[in-house]
Formats: C-alpha cells, sequence, structure tokens
C-alpha cells in the first residue's frame, strides 16, 4: 500500500527520537547451536510477554520466521521480527532481529522502541545488539518532562546474570554486578585495564584512605550498566598502594576516585590517559554520588559508536542482509561485453564506497577520542560545566550523523551506478541522478531553476552531501512511498533512520493558512497540478542548507517521486516575519 503523504501528519512522532541504551556482546551457553538460538530468541519473547498482554497468535512461529504482531485494543504496541538463514539453518538463521514499540507506563504520551538482532559469531556464540529509544507523541511534543536515566533492560539483565549464558564483550565476561578486587589481586585488575581483546569500558571503583569506604555505589552502576561495562571495585584500601606500583600515575585511581577505562588502553602514548574519564574524591563530594553515577551512566549507554562494528540490530539490517544475497544469487556467471563493463563499473564504485566508509568510520573514532576529552574537561574544569555540556552533546549529534552516512555509504553499494566521480554543482547532481533513476525519479523545470540559483553550489564541500540527500530521495524515499508497508506513520522514522535526513510532511498552521506562500508549494508535472509541500532536508543555515520538496506521483504503473523545488529554503510564515 502507497502511503498518501497528505494523511502523514502523524508520521512526525518520531522525528524527536532520544536514543536511551545501546548494547552489543556475544552470548553462548551449552548445547547446539539450533538449541541455543531458540533459547535466545524464547527468552526474548517471554521478556516481550511479561509486559504485554499477548494471546495465542503472539506465540505462533511467525515470531521465528518472521512477521508482525499487533495486539487487540492496543494500537501503540507493535512487534516485527524479521530473518536471514543464509550460512544459518532454519532453526538457527544467520541474523534475526526484532522490534517491540509499547508506550509508556509512566508518561502516557512517550512511545518506547527497542531492536534487538541477533547473528551469528565465532565459536558458536551468537551477537545480540540492542538500542533502546524513545519520542513524545506529536499532541505532546512541547510538554516538559524528565528524560529517564537509561538502564539495562530486563532482558540484558537477564542474560548477564544468568547461569546458563555466558555474555562476553570481546574478553571481557559481563556480569549484572561489580567485581570485587581483593588485596594481592591487582595485577588481575591491571590485565583487565590493559587487555586489548577488551570490547567495553571498564569502571574502577576505588576506597577512600580515611573511611576504607567507596564514594559511589557500584552495584547501582553495574546494574544499571548490565550489558555495556564492566565494574570492578576494591575490596579493601590497601588497593591503593597495590595498584601504585602497577600503574603508570596518569592511569591510577586511588583514594575514593572512580575511573572509566575505555578499550584499548594505550599507557604508552602520550595524552591517552585522557581518555579514560575519572572523578576524583572532592569531586565526588561536591557534586553528589549519584549524580556524578547519572553521569557515568549516561556517559557509556547513550554512545552511539560501538567497538563492535559489524553487529546487525534492527529489522531493517536483516532485510538488507537478504537484499545483498538476493544481489549475489543474481550475479550472471556469463555475460557479454558491455554488461561485464557496467559489472565492472559497478564494482569499481563499490570498492570507492567501502574506502568512504572506512574513513568515515575512522571519522567516527576521532569523534568518540573528542567526546572523551569533553568529558575529561568536564571533570577537570567544574566552573565551565555548563558549557562542556553543551560540546559533548553536539559531538554526540556529530557521532550519530557519522555512523548514519556509514550505514548510507553500506547502502549504497547495492545500488552504485556507473559513474566515476562526484558532481561539482547541483544541476550537475540533479542530470545525473535523473539519468540513473530515471524510472523513479523526475525534476521540473521550476526545480532545475531553483538548484541554479541555490546557494549551496557556492560550497563545493556541501556537494557530497547534496548527492546522498538526493541519492536518498530517488531510492530510499521512493522505496516507503510505494511500497507495501501498510503502516504510514513509520515513513519519517524510517527514512530517517537508513539515511540520516528529515522528511517534513507538512508546513505550520501559520503558514498553511497563507495563500500566497502555500502557492509557492505548488507545482505542475505532465499536465496536472501537484503539491510539493512535503520535503527532506539537509542543513538549516545557507549556504549550507537545502530543500527537496516533492510529490509521490502515480499514474498507472508509473510511480515517481517528482521534485518541484530543490534548492534554498521556501519562505514560510517565520522567514517572512523576519
Amino acid at each position: 500500500m502507497a502511503y498518501d503523504l497528505e494523511e502523514c501528519d502523524a508520521m512526525a512522532v518520531q522525528l524527536g527520537m532520544q536514543l536511551h541504551y545501546r548494547c552489543v556482546f556475544d552470548v553462548t551457553a551449552p548445547g547446539e547451536a539450533a538449541a541455543i538460538w531458540s533459547d535466545l530468541a524464547k527468552s526474548i519473547r517471554a521478556w516481550i510477554a511479561g509486559k504485554e498482554a499477548t494471546n495465542d497468535a503472539f506465540f505462533s512461529r511467525w515470531f521465528f520466521t518472521g512477521g508482525e504482531w499487533k495486539p487487540p485494543g492496543q494500537p501503540r504496541v507493535f512487534v516485527k521480527t524479521e530473518r536471514f538463514v543464509g550460512d544459518g539453518a532454519e532453526t538457527a538463521p544467520q541474523f534475526w532481529s526484532i522490534r517491540y514499540e509499547h508506550p509508556c507506563s509512566d508518561v502516557p504520551f512517550r512511545q518506547w522502541r527497542t531492536d534487538v538482532g541477533i547473528g551469528a559469531a565465532d565459536d558458536g556464540r551468537y551477537r545480540l545488539s540492542l538500542v533502546t529509544a524513545h519520542w513524545l507523541l506529536d499532541d505532546y511534543s512541547l510538554a516538559r518532562t524528565t528524560m529517564p536515566l537509561p538502564s539495562a533492560p530486563r532482558i540484558v539483565s537477564n542474560l548477564v546474570s544468568s547461569q546458563v549464558w555466558t555474555a562476553v564483550a570481546g574478553s571481557e565476561q559481563l556480569r549484572a554486578r561489580p567485581s570485587p578486587v581483593r588485596v594481592g589481586e591487582g595485577n588481575v585488575l591491571v590485565a583487565r585495564v590493559s587487555d586489548p581483546q577488551r570490547l567495553c569500558p571498564l569502571i574502577y571503583v576505588s576506597r577512600e584512605n580515611d573511611t576504607d569506604a567507596p564514594k559511589v555505589d557500584a552495584a547501582r552502576l553495574a546494574r544499571l550498566l548490565a550489558g555495556t561495562a564492566a565494574v570492578y571495585e576494591a575490596a579493601s584500601r590497601e588497593l591503593n598502594d597495590e595498584l601504585s606500583w602497577l600503574l603508570p600515575s596518569e592511569f591510577q585511581c586511588r583514594g575514593g576516585m572512580v575511573r572509566v577505562y575505555q578499550p584499548n588502553v594505550r599507557v604508552e602514548r602520550a595524552g591517552d590517559f585522557r581518555r579514560h574519564r575519572f572523578f576524583t574524591r572532592d569531586a565526588i563530594g561536591e557534586r553528589g554520588a549519584e549524580q556524578v553515577e547519572n553521569q557515568i551512566i549516561e556517559a557509556i549507554t547513550r554512545r552511539v559508536g560501538t567497538t563492535i562494528s559489524d553487529a546487525v540490530t534492527t529489522v531493517e539490517d536483516v532485510v538488507a542482509k537478504q537484499r545483498e544475497a538476493r544481489l549475489a544469487e543474481l550475479r550472471p556467471t556469463t555475460v557479454d561485453d558491455s554488461t561485464r563493463e557496467w559489472i565492472g563499473l559497478l564494482e569499481a564504485d563499490n570498492a570507492r564506497l567501502i574506502e568512504e566508509n572506512r574513513t568515515v568510520k575512522g571519522q567516527i573514532e576521532q569523534l568518540n577520542d573528542r567526546v572523551e576529552l569533553v568529558e575529561v574537561e568536564k571533570s577537570e574544569i567544574t566552573d565551565q560545566l555548563s558549557d562542556a555540556k553543551t560540546r559533548q552533546q553536539q559531538e554526540m549529534q556529530l557521532r550519530f550523523q557519522a555512523e548514519s552516512r556509514v550505514r548510507a555509504l553500506e547502502r549504497q553499494r547495492d545500488f552504485a551506478g556507473a559513474f566515476k566521480s562526484l558532481p561539482e554543482s547541483l544541476p550537475a547532481i540533479i542530470e545525473l541522478i535523473e539519468r540513473i533513476h530515471s524510472d523513479q525519479i523526475a525534476f521540473t523545470e521550476r526545480a532545475k531553476k531553483s538548484a541554479e540559483d541555490a546557494r549551496i553550489n557556492e560550497e563545493r564541500g556541501e556537494m557530497f552531501e547534496a548527492w546522498r540527500c538526493l541519492w536518498a530521495v530517488a531510492t530510499d524515499l521512493h522505496d516507503l512511498c510505494f511500497g507495501d508497508d501498510d503502516e504510514p506513520g513509520r515513513l519519517i522514522d524510517t527514512f530517517r533512520s537508513r539515511t540520516g535526513f528529515d522528511i517534513a510532511l507538512t508546513e505550520t498552521k501559520q503558514t498553511k493558512r497563507d495563500n500566497k506562500l502555500m502557492a509557492l508549494r505548488k507545482d505542475e508535472f505532465n499536465g496536472e497540478e501537484i503539491d510539493i509541500t512535503p520535503h527532506v532536508k539537509y542543513g538549516n543555515k545557507e549556504p549550507k542548507c537545502l530543500r527537496v520538496h516533492f510529490h509521490a506521483y502515480r499514474n498507472g504503473d508509473r510511480k515517481l517521486i517528482v521534485v518541484g523545488h530543490c534548492g534554498d529554503h521556501l519562505d514560510t510564515y517565520g522567514t517572512r516575519r523576519r
């Protein structure tokens, strides 16, 4: 069923989605692969069943093979699964994912979503990747609410504290309680801190020299950070002296301090100690133990980047795996010269995109380091705490955008066309996009004129983002507008998660009341008047700004995204007042 864009105001509900919690770790248990996978999927099903009023349909085979479930009378509860058998088996697929949405029990106008992916890893392990996010419904977007403190979902706590399952992040076993470090075991802690195979943060809580007591609650940290970090607690203040001989002074944690050791500790690298945030006893006393604990919890659970970067999380990830496998099956074994040349061009462009993918991942790592440095500055310069928090949020957003770009580049490998270099102007991009995707997108003369006049042309460095935006309009947006999904409220969120770009499907009430302003959002195509109010957005301030106003055009079997404006921001009630 195609989306009627004029009836999709409700899709805007997810534009304010907030990342709440994320974890990636490997799990294993005794037994055959099929039994291990089945028990893991059943554990997730039991977790949902413990939260919702289920029926017989919920416990049907679809849960394992792929399908949807919506309980009667609960329109905001939704469960969907996808699987890709791949190198696995029908009873233990290579990849499987579930999406679970439900209203908040504390704040009625907040909606929660949890995505869980399971992928077969090495040595009989399964890699579990989980992301929890929330957003406010459209009618309550301006309501004042308190952001909930991140915490591990019960399914994660159950797995890491289970007597059957073993959960690890690289070489580090994950638990829902702190691990004690006793006198004489300082070398064990140092080995865990410096292990290059550790793939999660390690939190060490020391004890005060005078009281022999910790300044923060290690048990609370371990419980709320289950699945994301390992927590170690000194059993005695005597560990302070022991560790002073085992760790360089810049990497130590003593006298009531708490420190977060990030993966890949490099004591030989100048300045690396700054990545490993710490709070002194005095800083904890000034801010309060709970506030410090909350800062640590938020910094770790809301990290967008992850050391384990190949995890499958969402149902869209699994669908992408299905598509990749299908494309491989369709690759011709015997081709003529022209087809061979075309395949060669695709493969060459694929190699380029892979390299760009690596570059962006490197940028993500650099952004991670910058965020960690900002966190250190916050703890050392308390009088600048407010400014430092703002910078941290900016860096988190940059990191989120960079990861979105990585996902977009990975998808583009499947659809790369026959081109060798990126166009250097918006009109040139339009010309190439229209040639490659002529059966999916069309640009009116007005759109092409607006592209010529667009100020983004002054910024050559923005052409890559302009290319990405229009490619997403021609591919991802086309698929979403004319696909078979009968849930229109998901278009905006799905497009944003796939591409990193936002969509506005309507204008403000004041703008819609102004006939002259709304006339700017009309165009003609094939002799018909079309409404181009919906638009894809990149940037906010010219010249680093692009607005692509479009119409989902259908005429018989012909389905096109028709672009009527591609350039600077159209006038609105707000801009006219300025």
